[in-house]
């Protein structure tokens, strides 16, 4: 994992956590309590990103 930020205390939590990781892909998983943590969709980026 290359990039990670918590949501702020009083903010309302979205469904979905963005991951990105050393490999330049771009992982969206569920944050729903039903299916926490799934792979909903992947990403490869041609370029490195910035955090």
């Amino acid at each position: 994992m290359k990039c990670l930020e918590m949501l702020p205390e009083g903010r309302q939590r979205s469904r979905f956590l963005v991951v990105g990781s050393y490999d330049n892909t771009i992982r969206i998983l569920s944050s729903d309590p039903d299916d926490c943590m799934q792979i909903l969709s992947v990403q490869s980026m041609s370029s490195p990103q910035e955090c």
